[in-house]
């Protein structure tokens, strides 16, 4: 299989202008995002030649390796309510955190996966290289290969940490991206999480140890980003974030003060997890929003 071939003819590019951008060192814009911590993150954004490299083989090639069923993002139907979902019945949690887990995966990865491929040379294996990780190097938050490249990837990681920690202890386990979550309903070992780190490192990712934490029902149990209740289970977006986009849109719809495009994901992300918070909201607000920037309808039903 010669993917330069291949891709010159089905993208209608030549050979040589096909090389020049996977060898482009400046192929990529850096963007920097606040993260909720106060710090910034690396966002890495290919140039349009560099990204239609990248779809083409996330289609043509890594859409066609596996992905564990216990892997809930970067694909159609996954969200962090449905991740949220599976864990929302147990009484003990336990979250553990993947450091810098895009940028931690690099050319070692790459080739475990593309030596399972027939038909590859050298020359191919080097070509997806430079393609789908920066400089040569290791996949980056921005790339649009990068999510699906992390599933194929962590596909064996997943088996081997069910097949070694979690199987026959009803134990349920997720893992979103970099976030991993084992839940149950009865207590969990604490030994669980040095098994987890060895299968880690084994396969040369960091356990990010201060985002490694139980959660349990004397406390708050948030699963990606999703708060589940302790009384009945369901899922809330917990009440100090429900309070901030309340101010949010009151400052916005009485001072005119705000995103909008940001109040609006607000809501939208609401209405997902919570949608009696969200008709809630609504009806308290709409009076405010006479030209209907926010509500289009008085009222939601379900």
């Amino acid at each position: 299989m010669k993917i330069l071939q291949l891709m010159s003819k089905e993208l209608g590019l030549d050979k040589e202008f096909i090389l020049q951008i996977s060898r482009n060192n400046n192929a990529y814009k850096k963007y920097k995002i606040p993260k909720k911590n106060g710090e910034y993150r690396d966002i890495y954004h290919p140039n349009k030649n560099l990204k239609l490299l990248q779809y083409w083989l996330v289609r043509r090639l890594f859409s066609n390796f596996p992905i564990s069923e216990y892997s809930t993002a970067y694909l159609k139907g996954s969200s962090i309510k449905k991740n949220a979902l599976l864990h929302k019945n147990s009484n003990y949690i336990l979250h553990i955190d993947i450091y810098h887990f895009f940028e931690s995966i690099t050319d070692y990865h790459i080739d475990k996966l593309l030596n399972n491929v027939n038909g590859l040379d050298d020359d191919d294996k080097e070509l997806i290289r430079n393609i789908v990780l920066f400089r040569g190097k290791h996949l980056v938050i921005g790339s649009v290969a990068s999510p699906t490249i992390s599933n194929c990837v962590m596909y064996n990681i997943d088996l081997e940490i069910v097949k070694e920690c979690i199987r026959d202890k009803g134990f349920v386990y997720t893992r979103y991206a970099d976030d991993i979550i084992v839940s149950s309903k009865k207590y969990i070992e604490d030994d669980i999480i040095e098994k987890i780190r060895v299968i880690l490192e084994k396969n040369k990712f960091v356990m990010n140890d201060e985002k490694t934490y139980f959660m349990n029902k004397k406390g708050r149990r948030v699963v990606t980003g999703v708060t589940l209740d302790n009384n009945n289970n369901n899922l809330s977006i917990g009440n100090k974030r429900y309070k901030e986009i309340q101010r949010m849109i009151y400052k916005f719809l009485v001072k005119n003060e705000g995103d909008k495009d940001k109040i609006l994901g607000h809501l939208s992300y609401i209405k997902d997890i919570d949608y009696h918070k969200y008709n809630s909201i609504r009806n308290t607000y709409c009076k405010y929003d006479k030209d209907k920037k926010l509500f289009v309808q008085n009222k939601v039903n379900q």
